[in-house]
């Protein structure tokens, strides 16, 4: 490996708390203590070098990290979609471009904000943009999702981030019925009028949610090119996407 122990910052983000992924933080806490282990402390070492955020109060139990090295995520935002501006996305920022650029970040974030409560539905951007996926879902029925072009190089792996966070917040919603089809096997199996309710009810609170979620909007998020040249190459060539 490239990388120097030394001069390297472990920094682990997850939600949930995955055992897969404290299982790697765990790897990379042993390998720091065996680059750094000879010259400093091994407490040291770890509060120097190691960061842990995550959603999961549990999951910095054991001693992976020191305690002033874990991050809490609040509890409404513990969704990868929202995580942007809790230290899930703040922390890793700070330390790659500074605090300075991570201000300006959050400035602009808190533009937007004032902009959507206090801007006239006409000219709210947040609004507007709402809408568009209402009338293109519920109204046109065009489930093939959005067209994302980026005009400026710097934005040029947005669709890609994009695509993530669409997938993420609407991309599951049609697998979750297992719990309503369980409670309605339940019912199946007794002969009384208890269990005649439990089956119908299930059935149409599984009916009810099925119904909800199939007409949530497209999670497809594609990539239009640099400046428009894929969405324009479409729209010129008739194409339909």
């Amino acid at each position: 490996s490239d990388l120097n122990p030394a001069t390297t910052i472990v920094v682990t983000v997850t939600v949930k708390g995955e055992d897969e992924t404290l299982a790697v933080t765990r790897t990379m806490k042993s390998w720091l203590l065996q680059g750094l282990g000879s010259h400093k402390r091994p407490d040291l070492v770890v509060s120097r070098h190691m960061l842990l955020v995550t959603g999961n109060e549990k999951a910095g139990r054991g001693g992976i990290v020191k305690p002033e090295g874990m991050f809490l995520i609040p509890e409404h935002t513990r969704c990868e979609a929202f995580t942007t501006f809790t230290a899930a996305g703040l922390l890793p920022m700070s330390i790659v471009f500074g605090w300075r650029i991570v201000e300006k970040i959050i400035a602009g974030a808190h533009d937007l904000d004032t902009h959507f409560v206090e801007t006239n539905p006409r000219h709210n951007l947040p609004v507007l943009l709402a809408l568009a996926d209402i009338w293109n879902d519920a109204f046109l029925h065009c489930l093939a999702g959005r067209i994302v072009s980026p005009f400026t190089e710097a934005l040029s792996s947005y669709p890609a981030f994009l695509a993530a966070l669409e997938s993420q917040t609407c991309g599951g919603g049609n697998n979750g019925g297992s719990d309503n089809n369980k409670s309605a096997s339940k019912g199946r199996g007794t002969s009384n009028g208890v269990g005649s309710a439990t089956h119908q009810n299930g059935k149409v609170a599984a009916e009810k949610r099925n119904t909800v979620m199939g007409n949530g909007p497209s999670a497809v998020t594609i990539d239009g090119g640099l400046n428009g040249n894929y969405d324009r190459s479409l729209y010129q060539g008739g194409r339909v996407v």
